[in-house]
């Protein structure tokens, strides 16, 4: 005769339950660890298009200072406002650009705008949004100004640019014979 249980070969329901609470508290760690990595990726990423776009904004802007064409009369600059004549590759003809900041809907924006001369077109677009600070500046070769009303082109160009809290510059050297 036998006096002890009989054991079987299977699991208690206690220990199918700590299995599945094990497994809860594992996926759940996993989870929230992916989740949280996906939105340093959209973030990490939303910042990059953006830093992109201010970088793109740059190049356009360094294109047309560089083609500036030394003509003193039609050069305004301020520090929320440039006008210059340009001389783009590819066009036979010059084109008037104004960049201006002006308030908008998040903070500052920069325009560009654009005068044909030759067909007497104008037109203005938005090229960077949700600035927090933007100016111009002017040198003479010694000094920084902002605001240009010499007789002459400056001899550099610095735009300043702050964007969530990050500030970017951009000094552009003008290559002109001096009048």
């Amino acid at each position: 005769m036998k006096t002890g249980k009989a054991f079987s070969s299977g699991f208690t329901l206690i220990e199918v339950l700590i299995g599945c609470a094990l497994y809860l508290v594992l996926f759940t760690l996993i989870y929230q660890t992916f989740t949280s990595s996906q939105k340093v990726v959209t973030s990490v990423d939303q910042t990059l298009k953006e830093r992109e776009v201010i970088f793109n904004f740059f190049l356009h802007f360094h294109s047309d200072v560089s083609c500036i064409l030394p003509d003193i009369k039609s050069f305004r600059g301020k520090a929320d406002y440039l006008q210059m004549l340009v001389d783009r590759p590819g066009r036979s003809y010059p084109v008037k650009v104004i960049y201006a900041f002006l308030p908008g809907t998040h903070g500052w924006e920069i325009w560009e705008g654009q005068n044909t001369l030759i067909f007497n077109q104008e037109f203005a677009f938005p090229v960077l949004e949700k600035l927090e600070d933007g100016s111009f500046s002017y040198f003479d070769g010694s000094a920084w100004h902002e605001e240009w009303d010499k007789e002459q082109l400056p001899a550099a160009i610095l735009l300043k640019l702050t964007v969530d809290g990050t500030d970017f510059t951009l000094p552009v050297k003008l290559y002109h014979e001096k009048s």
